[in-house]
């Protein structure tokens, strides 16, 4: 499972700033241009991906890939592995590279200004396996406090640990199925009003995106080295995640307790109450160091982790109220209907459906094409 570059880049945005004093506005140029390492590798196949970008102003975020610089993973046996660069700020292993357990690995970087970085060698810990994962229909307060909200709620547990203890790192991923509320009965484009021959064709579609909250935990000081029924994420009934069906995949990571301690901390910053701008920043320390300039401060971790993964499929939940809103057909939009041909090309195609006294109306076109925010591909485990 590969590193979702958005989700990454807005945790460690968010690297700074922390703690319980009053509120105020930081000193912006301390941390402007820094250098963000976003890497994980692990025992799971690969291509492995190592994100490299330099920080932005709290108040303008905005992703700036470094690019034109080399990249390379050495292991302490004197092996060397060169990234080749995907897109912009994006660097990926060569497939046939795994990195094995009990092996030490550093993370070399040199951006094209000649600034020289690197990771402390880092030793890949023998992944725990996932026992199982459990959906439970649960009711959970809003954070406002101004409601009850129903949907499922998952859970982990695993194996017992080699060790007497472990620390992990979760990633998820959603994938589910959706569908528009209408048929298209009508497309008009090049020009052209026709009856639409396959009414139910853009009406399924699924999503995949990966979950932006961190979870962490450890076995330390229990009384055993495995976790049981641990709560991960809360997937509402506020849109139709849950409509169709929802599949949920949680890779695991064991990670060392200094890794651990870094994205332990990011999970508390990312999770905390506040403002951005409420509590004293402070840097979350990596293991990532500037080795041409050591007064360089640098943002990031490089990561090396025992992977295992797991996946769970749910069906909607039975019995609970679900609160997403749905498509209606309204005077406004069969009034639409009949400005069709006035549609810009750029716009095209534009669908059109019928209401249940077969009255042509042109809601809004997420109303009948799903590919607006899905994709028709039916995912390979689907």
């Amino acid at each position: 499972m590969q590193i979702n570059v958005l989700h990454l880049l807005m945790a460690l945005m968010l690297l700074f700033f922390t703690g319980c004093v009053e509120e105020y506005w930081p000193e912006m140029n301390k941390y402007e241009s820094v250098i963000v390492v976003d890497g994980l590798i692990h025992n799971g196949e690969g291509p492995y991906t190592i994100t490299l970008s330099r920080s932005a102003r709290p108040d303008k975020p905005v992703f700036n890939g470094v690019a034109n610089a080399q990249v390379s993973i050495h292991d302490h046996l004197g092996a060397e592995v060169k990234l080749t660069a995907l897109e912009r700020g994006t660097y990926v292993t060569p497939a046939e590279f795994k990195a094995e357990a009990g092996i030490l690995y550093q993370l070399q970087i040199v951006t094209a200004q000649g600034e020289r970085y690197a990771s402390d060698f880092e030793s890949l810990p023998e992944p725990v396996g996932i026992d199982t994962v459990q959906a439970e229909v649960e009711y959970h307060t809003d954070p406002r406090g101004y409601y009850v909200k129903p949907g499922v709620q998952f859970y982990v547990s695993t194996e017992a640990a080699i060790n007497d203890s472990a620390c992990f790192y979760w990633r998820l991923t959603e994938t589910f199925e959706f569908h528009a509320d209408f048929e298209i009965y009508y497309v008009f484009d090049q020009g052209i009003l026709r009856e639409m021959l396959h009414r139910d064709s853009l009406r399924v579609c699924y999503r995949t995106l990966a979950i932006p909250e961190i979870f962490t935990y450890n076995t330390v000081n229990m009384n055993s080295p495995a976790l049981v029924h641990f709560p991960l994420n809360f997937t509402d009934t506020e849109s139709r995640r849950l409509s169709v069906r929802y599949s949920l995949l949680i890779d695991q990571y064991t990670v060392s307790q200094k890794h651990y301690a870094f994205w332990n901390s990011v999970e508390q910053q990312n999770n905390g109450q506040g403002g951005l701008y409420s509590t004293q920043p402070f840097q979350i320390q990596g293991n990532m160091y500037c080795s041409s300039n050591p007064e360089q401060p640098v943002s990031g971790n490089f990561t090396v982790a025992g992977h295992t993964a797991m996946r769970i499929f749910v069906d909607p939940p039975i019995g609970v109220n679900y609160y997403y809103p749905e498509c209606t057909i309204d005077t406004s939009a069969m009034e639409e209907f009949y400005s069709i041909r006035s549609y810009p090309p750029l716009s095209w195609p534009v669908y059109a459906t019928r209401d249940e006294n077969g009255i042509p109306a042109l809601p809004n076109q997420s109303c009948m094409d799903c590919t607006v925010s899905g994709t028709l591909e039916k995912p390979d485990f689907w």
